[in-house]
């Protein structure tokens, strides 16, 4: 796969803007910004199709438009997060309150699976604190 020449032109205006003087900044964030379209691509073709990947993958674009670093940083936290989210467990904390604070994370933080761990983590800490 190949970066497509708008992409290319995209990025290379973007970085001669950014650092106007600065021809080693200009292909550094080039390269890196190239690498990263290609990456985040590459990622995003190796998952099975779903729901659920797409809105991933559509919230980076949409949230990072023409940031292929920030995009593929983006996707990536957000699948490992929504990973760790699904599987957590701590055998401490009752399952109906694991349940209640996940499903509150969940409201709380829709689409956006780094929150929802990082309230769920914060607030079973809490509650351990509060009855531990």
């Amino acid at each position: 796969m190949a970066v497509p020449d708008e992409v290319r032109a995209r990025i290379l205006e973007r970085v001669r803007k950014d650092w106007p003087d600065d021809f080693a900044m200009q292909k550094y964030t080039l390269d890196k910004q190239l690498e990263a379209y290609l990456e985040f691509h590459r990622f995003y073709g190796s998952l099975e199709p779903s729901d659920f990947v797409d809105g991933i993958f559509s919230k980076a674009l949409a949230e990072w438009p023409d940031d292929y670093d920030m995009q593929l940083h983006t996707a990536t936290r957000q699948l490992e997060a929504a990973i760790d989210l699904f599987q957590y467990q701590d055998p401490r904390v009752p399952g109906e309150v694991l349940e209640a604070i996940r499903s509150k994370a969940f409201s709380d933080w829709p689409d956006d699976y780094d929150m929802q761990l990082h309230t769920l983590k914060d607030q079973v800490s809490a509650w351990l604190s509060l009855n531990g």
